[in-house]
């Protein structure tokens, strides 16, 4: 055959042309996409608990999913990390899975196990889009709320200053308790008065309201 390929080699040579002139008309009629789809065939379930400690974590919120999820169909592994006021859950799906239909029975399960967490624990977060994934948490603690919230400024610095860091997308923070104002009222005092509380609500929500106080203007 060697022997062959040596004495006709003019044959061989225009041989090798038309193979390599069909290997270019073959990619240049390739169907091609600018943003080709990618299908995603791993997800995340991201649960924050403001103060539990990993053993917590892992007792009362990552193995209560992790139940709900294991009956979801079609998956090949699960697994899981608990740490300091976070769980993180890693689904797998099978090669062969319908990414669509199993991320959608996924948000089924873990929405009917948010009920059986603790109180204080934050809704757990679905993430089937891993070009935005969750990377890292950092918990910070104060013996009361007040402590808390005296931190808050300081964590929308560090957000800002975060977010401006090439390569992350978003920086989100969570588990700050919600503030409320409660207002307790006379009403022997308000009827003495003539006032009613309808007028007092009213001059509540003005408060709340910023009026602008006048205009700037330059003075050259």
């Amino acid at each position: 055959m060697i022997k062959y390929i040596v004495k006709k080699r003019k044959i061989t040579l225009v041989f090798f042309i038309m193979l390599i002139l069909f290997g270019i008309v073959s990619a240049l009629q390739l169907p091609k996409q600018l943003m080709p789809d990618i299908v995603i065939k791993t997800a995340t379930v991201t649960t924050t608990y403001p103060g539990a400690t990993p053993e917590l974590m892992e007792q009362t919120v990552t193995k209560v999913l992790e139940q709900k999820i294991k009956e979801v169909t079609n998956l090949d592994t699960i697994s899981s990390t608990s740490s300091n006021g976070v769980s993180s859950i890693i689904i797998q799906a099978l090669p062969a899975a319908d990414a669509k239909d199993t991320w959608s029975e996924l948000r089924r399960k873990v929405q009917d196990a948010e009920g059986e967490l603790p109180a204080d624990a934050n809704t757990p977060i679905v993430n089937d889009n891993l070009t935005q994934t969750f990377v890292q948490s950092f918990a910070l603690y104060g013996k009361t709320k007040e402590d808390i919230y005296a931190l808050s400024d300081l964590m929308n610095t560090w957000r800002d200053q975060l977010r401006s860091v090439p390569g992350i997308t978003d920086v989100a923070i969570k588990g700050i308790p919600d503030q409320q104002v409660r207002v307790d009222a006379d009403m022997a005092k308000l009827k003495q008065y003539n006032i009613s509380w309808e007028s007092v609500m009213q001059a509540i929500q003005s408060e709340n309201n910023r009026v602008p106080t006048g205009d700037i203007a330059r003075i050259s």
